[in-house]
Order: structure tokens, then sequence, then C-alpha cells
């Protein structure tokens, strides 16, 4: 039985679209005023705006990691799901199948001579370990 999915509410393009144009937009408010206000000291300025690009970079980074990673999971779910599921049908099917030999076997058996080693061996063959 398979879970529900869960609806998406925002199209996941448009969603990294929107984390990257508001990292940009974090990256502009950092980078105008320290340049403005470091207008003696270039140097200090690039250290600021060098800091906020590291946690603003490391965080988007982080997002579309998460997001890449968890859509790998959902992935790697179905695959599985449909394995067992191929796996089930196999086995309903050798199941079904090892019934009807068995079923032929019996058949087979109960013409046979009960005396004879044919009748002996199906007899042993039924009783055994795979029934």
């Amino acid at each position: 039985m398979t879970e529900p999915q869960p609806q998406k509410m925002i199209n996941d393009r448009t969603f990294g679209f929107w984390v990257v144009i508001g990292g940009l937009t974090a990256m502009l408010v950092v980078a105008l005023p320290a340049i403005f206000v470091f207008r003696s000291s270039s140097g200090d300025a690039a250290a600021v705006i060098t800091a906020a690009g590291t946690v603003i970079g490391t965080l988007v980074g982080a997002f579309f990691g998460v997001h890449v990673g968890a859509a790998a999971g959902a992935q790697g779910t179905k695959q599985a799901e449909s394995a067992r599921q191929e796996a089930e049908a196999a086995r309903q099917q050798a199941e079904a199948a090892k019934d009807s030999a068995f079923q032929k076997l019996s058949t087979v058996a109960a013409v046979l001579d009960p005396g004879s080693e044919a009748a002996k061996v199906a007899q042993e063959v039924m009783a055994g370990p795979i029934c």
C-alpha cells in the first residue's frame, strides 16, 4: 500500500529561483551599505561583503543540498516499493506454479499402483518440506 503524496504548494524550480534571488538581494543589502560606510577602506568593505557572502552562500547551498537529497530519497523509496511489489508478484506466481505441480503430482500418484516405485516417490515428494 502506498502512502498518499503531499501536494506541492510551490513549483520546485520557482521556489529555487526565489531562494537564489533572495540570496542575491541579501548580498546587495549588505554590500551597498558596506561600500558606502567603508568608502575610505576598501579592505574593510571587502571583509564585510566576504563574511556576509560566506554565510548567505552556505545557507543557499545547504538549501539545495537538502532539496536534492530529499528528492533522491523519495525516488529511492519509489524504486524500493516497485521492487517489493515485483518480488511479491513473483512469489505469488511461484506459489501458484508449485500448487499446480503438486496437484498434477497427486493426480499421477492416485492413478499409479500404490506399491510401485513411482507412487512411493510421488508420496515422498508430496510429504516433503516443500509442501
